[in-house]
């Protein structure tokens, strides 16, 4: 008797089926790639803050790496930012990776029109590329914007006083120049990456609330895991919501990539932060 005669064998039908199999799941997880790449998630986050004197809804973008002429994504985050209706828009950082990309950044914030303004740090990118504070600035104040540079920005109808920091991955931050912060606002730290809260600590400062970025939640993150690569900068910290000690500090996943142009389980997001004053 053949003793291999009853052994299932690979047959040519088995073989193109497992292959159809595996081709199709290549093509969904193609599909979830792109989808990923593509779309943006809204994360709502509301918080109570002290010395608030009312409720503002802040709408932070960051991280749009735009590297060309991009009016389809330009449309949709404009779409989704002022479908928030935001009281104010905090930028990130990390607009663009080329000159082609100023363009896109630029059309973008002019068409945003949040009642308390528009503000905007420096981040590694801008430095990297060659896009000088100045410039930035000017381009930025043209479209109806501010960046803040090392420098505070009060908004005192609305109770909150805001320190906008150079890029804290590239220990550009100047926090000694700012101190002492005021007592009676509401104390925000806008900056393009988390380590700025260690630079917070280091000095003995603290703030209601610190909003960066930087991360992209780690850009691509395996199921259960965290991911495998955070960029020099990000100090451990991944994406969401952190309270610390020092300061409650949320972390934006982003709206762009850098490096490689895709997502895997780790959305691009818009944050809207409804902040309230502290029930009594």
């Amino acid at each position: 008797m053949d003793r291999h005669r009853n052994k299932p064998g690979i047959s040519r039908r088995n073989l193109l089926i497992g292959g159809g199999v595996l081709a199709s799941g290549a093509t969904l997880l193609a599909g979830d790639v792109l989808y990923e790449h593509f779309a943006i998630a809204v994360e709502q986050v509301r918080l109570e803050l002290p010395h608030l004197r009312n409720q503002v809804r802040v709408a932070l973008l960051t991280d749009m790496h735009f590297r060309e002429a991009d009016p389809e994504r330009v449309a949709k985050i404009v779409e989704l930012t002022n479908g928030l209706n935001p009281d104010l828009v905090l930028l990130g950082g990390d607009y663009t990776e080329s000159e082609q990309g100023r363009e896109p950044l630029l059309e973008l914030v002019d068409a945003l029109n949040p009642p308390l303004g528009c503000l905007a740090v420096m981040g590694n990118w801008e430095h990297w590329v060659g896009y000088s504070a100045k410039q930035l600035g000017t381009d930025l104040r043209e479209v109806g914007a501010k960046l803040l540079v090392n420098q505070a920005h009060d908004l005192a109808d609305a109770g909150i006083w805001i320190i906008g920091t150079d890029d804290p991955a590239l220990g550009l931050d100047d926090l000694k120049g700012l101190a002492p912060f005021p007592d009676n606002r509401c104390r925000l730290v806008l900056a393009h990456a988390p380590v700025i809260l260690r630079a917070l600590r280091s000095r003995g400062m603290s703030a209601e609330l610190v909003l960066c970025g930087h991360t992209h939640g780690g850009q691509i993150k395996p199921p259960l895991f965290k991911p495998p690569f955070l960029p020099f900068g990000a100090d451990g910290y991944v994406s969401g919501l952190y309270c610390e000690k020092t300061a409650t500090m949320y972390v934006s996943r982003g709206i762009g990539t850098s490096i490689m142009p895709l997502r895997i389980n780790c959305p691009a997001e818009i944050t809207l932060l409804t902040l309230s004053p502290v029930s009594a």
